[in-house]
C-alpha cells in the first residue's frame, strides 16, 4: 500500500513538469508500472503505442505525397521524352515540282517566298520508316540593291529534331515583326549570313538567309512570310 501511495504522489510530481510527448509516454509507462505491476506496464506501453501513432501516420502520409508527386511529375512533366532526333540515314528526300498541287494533296498552307525570285526549288524530306512528311524545304535567291540574296526556308510539318537544324536552338536576339516574336542570330563566322526561327500557323519556320544588307533585310523578308 505504501509502494502504491509513492507511486502516485510520483505520477502527481511528473504531470506538474508537463514533459514532451514522447517523454511522457514513456515515463507514464514506467510510473503506471510502479503503481499496478505488469498489468499496469502493459498498459502503458499501450499509451506509449498510441502516442507514437499520429508520428507514424504523419510519415506516411508524406510518403505517399511524395510518390504521387514524382508520378505525376513523370507522365506530365518532367518524365516527357525528348523530341526524337531523325539522323541522316533515317530519312529520304523527294523533290516538288508543284507546290500548289502538293500542299492540297498534303492539307497543307504554308506561308512561302513568291514574287521575283531566281531558282525556287522544293524538296519534301520523310521518314523512311512510314513516309510521314518532316518539313518542307524551299531555296531561292533575290536580287536586291545591295546585291543577290540566297533564302533557305525550311518549314517544320512533324516535331523532331533534325540534321542541320542545330544552329536554330542557339539564336540569340529576338525581333517583333508583323505581331510575332522571331529569334535570330547572326553566323560568327560569315556576317552576311543570318538565321531566324518562329512560328507562324502551328508551324515552325527555320530561315537561313545570306545577304549583303543587315538585321533589316532578314526582317524584311520574315515579314514577307506572315
Amino acid at each position: 500500500m505504501e509502494k502504491k501511495r509513492d507511486a502516485l504522489a510520483a505520477l502527481r510530481a511528473y504531470a506538474d513538469k508537463k514533459p514532451s510527448r514522447s517523454e511522457g509516454a514513456e515515463e507514464a509507462a514506467r510510473l503506471t508500472g510502479r503503481l499496478y505491476g505488469a498489468e499496469g506496464t502493459a498498459r502503458g506501453r499501450g499509451a506509449l503505442a498510441l502516442a507514437r501513432r499520429p508520428a507514424l501516420l504523419a510519415l506516411l502520409a508524406a510518403a505517399l505525397a511524395l510518390t504521387a508527386a514524382l508520378l505525376f511529375a513523370f507522365f506530365y512533366g518532367g518524365g516527357q521524352k525528348e523530341p526524337m532526333y531523325f539522323e541522316d540515314s533515317s530519312i529520304y528526300t523527294e523533290t516538288i515540282e508543284d507546290i500548289g498541287q502538293f500542299q492540297q494533296e498534303n492539307g497543307l498552307s504554308l506561308s512561302l517566298f513568291e514574287g521575283d525570285l531566281f531558282g525556287s526549288k522544293y524538296i519534301a524530306v520523310r521518314y523512311i520508316e512510314d513516309g510521314r512528311l518532316l518539313y518542307v524545304r524551299q531555296t531561292a535567291a533575290a536580287l536586291t540593291a545591295e546585291g543577290l540574296d540566297t533564302i533557305t526556308l525550311s518549314i517544320c510539318i512533324s516535331e523532331g529534331r533534325f540534321p542541320g537544324f542545330n544552329v536554330f536552338t542557339q539564336l540569340d536576339q529576338t525581333m517583333q515583326v508583323g505581331g510575332i516574336e522571331a529569334a535570330y542570330g547572326q553566323d560568327s563566322m560569315d556576317e552576311n549570313t543570318f538565321y531566324a526561327k518562329f512560328t507562324a500557323g502551328g508551324f515552325v519556320y527555320c530561315l537561313k538567309l545570306v545577304t549583303f544588307g543587315d538585321a533589316q533585310a532578314l526582317e524584311s523578308y520574315i515579314a514577307q512570310l506572315l
